[in-house]
């Protein structure tokens, strides 16, 4: 028979075959590259400068810095640094999510291992993060949510293993990775701060003294970073994040409709919701799943009450960790949102976070039904069971997006965008000329500068009035680019019409299916 050292060592194989797979999934998925939009743009724009000396700033065609002040630096500052001047981010960015979400399997393994000491569980969750289709569309961006989620587990990780008794790490190195959140993304605040709230909860050994004086040292440790960077930013700009706030008395029922907006994306992880959307079957299956969840929840935090060793101490205190993490982003994304001018649409990807932590917080409910009944071996084969259905929906919804992004790519990186001769074109143009574009983000990505941005054009040929930028392209001899996919998703049944009208007057210097390129004549 072979030794339980032995039985681990081919466990830990293949953990590490799952993490090589996640690996080979977002290699494939990124045949054309990582699918961006004009958040893309500002960080790869960002990381260039850097990387030049000419600091976290965006340029604009018209040849001013703008500093780029909606975005934390740290994604961008890891982009330059592997990067440099070179203009090649796609690729750069590729081989950093390929890296991200393999170490990210890895380390979601091995966190939920490291609490309920069951591989066989440990290995459903994982295979749940692999084949979930909004992780993998996650992992396959240029955005910074796949650093954020490998800098979110990696602080899980060795925030558990902070309160194992043979720990093995310096708790130094968990205040530099969790300081690493709120400079990725100002939301990483949240988590920074409630990291510190368990440790002084879990600290209990220690005086109170002792508790408060390691917490504060925390947090002046950890918001150290994103602290020198917000100062920076209210010296300079007298604003933080670029945004601006407003309380009103109709903050509690915007907190209210931010958090209905959020519930409606968490639904749609629940496997086979999203088949039924707008359906019977969806509130069956969704009144179903919440049901169950709210009293094994219950049911894992009554029994979290009365623990007796020393493994249950700590998966109490991860389970709590778990919870107050999820409602606290939750309501912390709700409250930012509701009193941030101007208002930006909830999206999926501000959600995410949370994503990982929910399959955690799900199978340590599960875990800690399988240890308080006495049915164990029934009740493990019917989870597996059942966990293959899930898992089977979310591989096929993940297949397909992944063979949809390496036949076609998406976004800015699409392949019709590269194929065509567009962005070529787009670079021949001089570096002192103004530009003008529909899609200013496209032609940053780019070329590194940022055109005037029109979002409404004149119902007329385009410089012959005096709309806004009619008059730098009328003067100044502009190059206005016009992206038609973008166009004809903005105007809709109008857009053929408004376009022949903007530019029949008009130098066409380039025009393929995805775009042209017009000068004043």
């Amino acid at each position: 028979m072979k030794s339980h050292k032995e039985n681990n060592r081919i466990i830990y194989a293949f953990y590490f075959f799952l993490a090589c797979i996640g690996g080979y999934l977002a290699f494939h998925a990124m045949k054309w590259g990582p699918w961006a939009f004009s958040d893309s743009s500002a960080y790869v724009s960002a990381a260039r400068n850097f990387a030049s000396g000419n600091g976290f700033v965006i340029y604009q065609s018209t040849g001013r810095a703008k500093t780029l002040t909606e975005f934390p630096p740290f994604y961008s500052m890891l982009l330059s640094i592997f990067s440099g001047n070179k203009l090649d981010y796609i690729s750069t960015i590729r081989w950093c999510n390929i890296f991200l979400f393999s170490s990210s399997i890895f380390l979601f393994s091995q966190i939920l291992y490291s609490v309920t000491r069951k591989h066989y569980l440990s290995i459903i969750a994982t295979l749940f993060f692999i084949s979930s289709p909004q992780i993998v569309a996650t992992y396959t961006s240029a955005m910074s949510e796949p650093l954020f989620l490998f800098l979110l587990l990696l602080s899980l990780f060795l925030f558990q293993i902070l309160f194992q008794k043979d720990k093995t790490i310096s708790p130094l190195l968990f205040i530099i990775v969790s300081s690493l959140l709120p400079i990725t993304r100002y939301a990483g605040a949240l988590f920074v701060g409630i990291f510190g709230i368990s440790l002084f909860i879990n600290s209990r050994e220690a005086s109170f003294i002792k508790r408060a004086s390691n917490t504060i040292l925390y947090y002046l440790l950890a918001f150290l970073p994103v602290g020198f960077w917000g100062l920076s930013l209210i010296y300079k700009f007298n604003k933080f994040g670029g945004k601006r706030f407003s309380l009103d008395i109709t903050i509690f029922q915007n907190v209210v409709n931010s958090i209905n907006e959020e519930l409606k994306i968490i639904k749609l992880w629940i496997p086979y919701v999203e088949m039924y959307m707008n359906t019977f079957i969806e509130t069956l299956i969704i009144s179903i799943v919440s049901i169950f969840l709210i009293i094994l929840i219950g049911w894992t935090i009554k029994h979290s009450l009365f623990i007796k060793s020393e493994n249950e101490s700590n998966q109490k205190q991860f389970f709590l960790l778990m919870i107050l993490l999820i409602f606290g982003y939750v309501f912390f994304i709700a409250f930012t949102h509701s009193i941030t001018i101007p208002q930006i649409d909830i999206m999926d990807r501000m959600i995410i976070p949370i994503y990982p932590l929910c399959i955690l917080i799900f199978f340590l409910s599960l875990d800690t039904l399988i240890n308080k009944i006495e049915i164990r071996s029934f009740l493990s084969i019917f989870i597996i069971a059942l966990s293959f259905i899930g898992l089977r929906y979310n591989a096929l919804r993940t297949n397909s997006y992944i063979e949809t992004m390496n036949n076609n790519g998406y976004g800015f990186t699409a392949r019709a965008y590269q194929q065509s001769g567009l962005i070529n074109e787009i670079k021949k143009i001089p570096d002192d000329q103004v530009m003008i574009s529909n899609l200013s983000g496209f032609v940053l990505f780019y070329t590194n500068r940022y055109p005037i941005q029109v979002y409404n054009f004149p119902h007329f040929s385009f410089g012959s009035g005096n709309s806004y930028g009619e008059k730098s392209f009328r003067e100044n001899n502009a190059a206005l680019i016009i992206l038609f996919s973008d166009f004809s998703n903005y105007y809709g049944e109008e857009s053929e019409n408004l376009l022949h009208t903007l530019t029949n007057t008009l130098n066409a210097k380039y025009v393929d299916i995805e775009g042209g390129i017009y000068y004043y004549q």
